[in-house]
């Protein structure tokens, strides 16, 4: 049991310093006192379920699972940068004006490039 708990706690470590790299290179992460604003009604309404109190610490290691857990989400959904075949329907047809932007995201995915740019802003939230 203890080897679960330290693979966890490393698994927060490490997770945890990859986001404060991409903090230092301008992406955008929730700040714990903005976690703590949004979250405060719920963790009041559990404190007076259970007649107890929270200890700073308890919402700072919270906040920290939270953070790893939106941030592995986050990249579980950034595909993986490798080749891979472009199958279209038969009946699939592209109006002029797209196409370009079609041959772009095809050649990235034949040669297996980083499909971020690509994705919908909605990746982020």
């Amino acid at each position: 049991m203890e080897v679960a708990a330290d693979f966890y706690s490393d698994f927060i470590k490490f997770n945890l310093n990859t986001i404060a790299e991409l903090k230092k290179q301008g992406f955008k992460f929730e700040e714990y006192k903005n976690w703590k604003r949004r979250k405060l009604r719920t963790i009041k309404d559990f404190l007076y379920s259970k007649k107890t109190y929270i200890q700073e610490t308890d919402l700072i290691n919270d906040y920290n699972y939270d953070l790893v857990f939106d941030f592995v989400n986050w990249m579980e959904r950034i595909p993986d940068p490798i080749p891979r075949l472009v199958h279209k329907c038969r009946d699939f047809t592209c109006p002029e004006k797209y196409q370009a932007g079609l041959n772009l995201i095809e050649k990235g995915i034949k040669n297996g490039y980083n499909l971020l740019p690509f994705l919908s802003r909605q990746i982020y939230d």
